[in-house]
């Protein structure tokens, strides 16, 4: 019998694996599940603004995504999934109506209503509020909000895009009652973190800085998170179809 280096390179790698495998403490495995308060992420640059708006920067892009909700999502897999809206559908030539999650909560308490989803999306492209993302939704021509969970968008030329580019940056979700009542410098400010995003994790503090306690990878983040859920933009698992159906 002919072994060829490869298959005794094969044979002794799985050798090594199967050996090790008893060595594994009893709550190992128990261990891997145990929730933390502190998140340390390491990137090239500190965080610059936290208003998902204000910002293309890919500092503050990573952190947006993991914060806020879109209406639409798009997976690893390449497809379009559903986010805070669970379907959409395209009425005529230039109207999408979508329909929106219930039961879903920013963490300070505040429902998620179509008044948030309109509001945030004007907002982008409102000359007035000076966005850093004018130019990404410009196509909107005017919003509807017939309904708490219904959101009719109204564009000012056929857009076969739209409920993608919903998905990125400019189309991330903000509470309307909570950033009318404290000002965009405000809800821009890291004190206010904790009370804007949409889902189950509360940031209580964060910590800009160059390594803290001698970590390694350059400017870091340091976030305690809460780790209550307030309902959440995920409630239950949700996971739509391309076609926007969940």
């Amino acid at each position: 019998m002919i072994v060829t280096r490869r298959e005794l390179l094969k044979g002794a790698a799985a050798l090594g694996v199967a050996g090790a495998m008893p060595q594994l403490a009893p709550g190992a495995a128990q261990a891997q599940t145990t929730q933390k308060k502190e998140l340390i992420v390491a990137q090239g640059g500190d965080i610059a603004r936290f208003d998902p708006h204000f910002s293309t920067s890919s500092n503050d892009i990573r952190w947006s995504f993991n914060l806020f909700d879109n209406l639409t999502s798009r997976h690893p897999d390449g497809k379009l999934y559903a986010g805070l809206a669970t379907e959409w559908k395209l009425e005529g030539q230039s109207t999408y109506r979508f329909k929106l999650r219930e039961g879903v909560k920013f963490h300070n308490g505040d429902p998620f209503t179509s008044a948030d989803a309109k509001f945030s999306i004007e907002r982008t492209y409102d000359p007035a509020a000076k966005t850093m993302v004018a130019t990404a939704l410009s196509t909107i021509d005017h919003i509807e909000a017939p309904d708490p969970f219904t959101l009719v968008i109204h564009t000012k030329k056929p857009d076969p895009l739209l409920p993608a580019r919903l998905g990125f940056y400019g189309g991330q979700i903000v509470p309307k009652k909570y950033v009318e009542s404290v000002g965009n410098d405000t809800f821009n400010a890291q004190q206010a973190l904790k009370a804007i995003m949409i889902g189950g994790q509360g940031i209580n503090k964060f910590t800009g800085g160059s390594n803290p306690e001698g970590h390694d990878g350059g400017a870091d983040g340091t976030a305690g998170g809460e780790g209550t859920a307030d309902g959440g933009s995920n409630p239950e698992g949700h996971d739509g179809g391309a076609d926007g159906t969940a």
